[in-house]
């Protein structure tokens, strides 16, 4: 015995395939439109915290967008880097002032005389490095 449907569909319960395809791909658009601007927060805001180098962002982009949990919990993790202004450096010695401990190391390590290195360290002050 085949069952005889009692009554035809209600056309009003039914969308058009091609009405259907279109809302569900404008969705998939905005999920992913979405998913990349959660992503590129989520990395701009690790960067900021310290969390991972500014060179590490095409990797940190990639790694949020495939798994955005799993990035989360690595962006959990302690700054490796410092935030903010390192501080100021102290000034370059005057070009005549004796050389540091740590200065006369480098003479020796790298067979350099004190004038050299004196003349080294002008021209580096010289450029405001």
């Amino acid at each position: 015995m085949r069952h005889q449907p009692s009554s035809a569909p209600d056309a009003g319960a039914f969308v058009p395939r091609t009405e259907f395809d279109r809302v569900a791909g404008e969705l998939a658009g905005l999920q992913k439109e979405r998913a990349e601007e959660r992503a590129t927060a989520a990395v701009d805001a690790a960067t900021a915290a310290g969390k991972i180098a500014p060179a590490q962002r095409e990797w940190a982009l990639g790694y949020a967008r495939a798994d955005a949990a799993g990035f989360d919990a690595y962006a959990a993790a302690p700054s490796i880097l410092p935030v903010g202004p390192i501080g100021d450096r102290a000034p370059p010695p005057p070009a005549d002032a004796p050389l540091d401990e740590t200065e006369l190391a480098v003479c020796r390590q790298l067979g350099l005389t004190h004038e050299a290195f004196k003349a080294s360290r002008a021209e580096i002050a010289g450029r405001g490095v």
